[in-house]
């Protein structure tokens, strides 16, 4: 729901990146508005909503297996280290390597001016493809990829943002159901 309502506002933001003159946000808007309609506002809302969807389902279910996993390894070996931390920033990471297809071509339909149609999912996927392919040699695809899907700090400022994010959240679970049973509460 957040990602639809707040589509807009990031497609306004994006336009006015990169420009020689800084322009005004609501000037932005009006802009968009007046070349576009109500289009150049709904650009990327495809691929941002399909982008949410892999990164929750990806991190979800890796971190659900990494959590059995850590509670068996606990029983069976009697492990007694906290490795949630570690399955959280890892399950975040994979999440975000997997959804950055979509983030590349959300970003592409986000640049695309207000007066055109925004390309398609399948067109700017099947871009990159195509762009990855003409490369020579393994190390400069994968370079290539890296650089146009962006893997790199962002990725692990999500990974560990999202581990401490549950870290946080698990401790106040805790301390909640602590205090809910002890006496007299």
């Amino acid at each position: 729901v957040s990602s639809a309502v707040l589509n807009p506002l990031q497609a306004i933001r994006y336009k006015t990146w990169g420009r020689e003159e800084p322009r005004n946000f609501w000037k932005e808007a009006s802009t968009m508005w007046k070349r576009g309609g109500h289009s150049p506002f709904l650009n990327g809302l495809t691929a941002r909503l399909l982008r949410d969807v892999v990164f929750g389902a990806v991190y979800s279910s890796l971190r659900k297996r990494g959590a059995r996993y850590l509670k068996q390894r606990r029983s069976e070996q009697g492990d007694g280290r906290d490795w949630s931390f570690t399955v959280n920033a890892l399950s975040a990471a994979a999440a975000t390597v997997a959804s950055s297809p979509l983030n590349y071509v959300q970003n592409m339909q986000y640049g695309t001016s207000s007066k055109e149609q925004q390309p398609s999912i399948r067109s700017a996927l099947r871009g990159l493809v195509d762009e990855t392919a003409a490369k020579s040699g393994g190390f400069q695809k994968l370079s290539f990829l890296q650089q146009r899907l962006r893997f790199g700090w962002g990725t692990a400022r999500v990974a560990v943002g999202m581990a401490f994010g549950n870290f946080v959240y698990d401790g106040c679970v805790s301390r909640h159901v602590a205090l809910a049973a002890a006496p007299g509460s």
